[in-house]
């Protein structure tokens, strides 16, 4: 080959370098400019059965009911709840935050067989059930920096939940990073 084809290969590998070069430096500026939006949650599943039995609950309920007064219905949906929770086998405890700049909206929580969705804080008197139906159940928003920790009670064994993709949580922007803790128990010899 000649000197002038080897010239314009030479030309042509050094625009393509250039171009290259642009189009990192492009993509690289970018990922500093879009906002992220990243939901974490920290599962634990563990073992959770209700130390009586769904026939003794409803003895003690029609017990402390036997009054001629009409009961809360705050107090009876509460009842409701406790009878719900009895078939639980496990309690999975997860805690979500929000890693990302902006706010995380419509976080939607799908447990395969969940019985009861709760959210609240450990130690503190501020838990509430919250609504579900058989998709799960939904939270509005979570300001970046934020967290909160559901409790769902569900009807599988906790083995059963330490499987990704029986958790499912999803948000608008996409899903949450999932990360699934169990507990081992190690036995010491004496």
């Amino acid at each position: 080959m000649s000197e002038r084809v080897w010239g314009w290969i030479g030309k042509a590998a050094t625009i393509v370098a250039i171009v290259a070069g642009i189009v990192t430096v492009v993509l690289f500026a970018r990922t500093f400019n879009v906002p992220s939006s990243r939901l974490v949650a920290d599962i634990r599943p563990m073992d959770f059965r209700l130390p009586v039995t769904s026939n003794q609950l409803a003895q003690l309920i029609t017990e402390v009911t036997k009054t001629d007064k009409p009961v809360n219905q705050s107090i009876s949906q509460s009842i409701g709840s406790l009878l719900q929770s009895v078939r639980a086998l496990s309690l999975i405890k997860i805690d979500l935050r929000n890693n990302g700049d902006p706010p995380i909206y419509g976080i939607h929580i799908d447990v395969d067989l969940a019985i009861l969705y709760a959210r609240g804080s450990e130690g503190m008197d501020d838990s509430e059930i919250l609504a579900s139906d058989q998709s799960g159940t939904r939270l509005d928003n979570l300001i970046q920096g934020n967290s909160v920790t559901i409790y769902v009670w569900a009807g599988f064994k906790p083995e059963y939940y330490r499987q990704r993709d029986k958790i499912r949580i999803s948000y608008a922007q996409g899903t949450a990073s999932k990360n699934i803790y169990t507990e081992c128990l190690q036995r010491s010899k004496l």
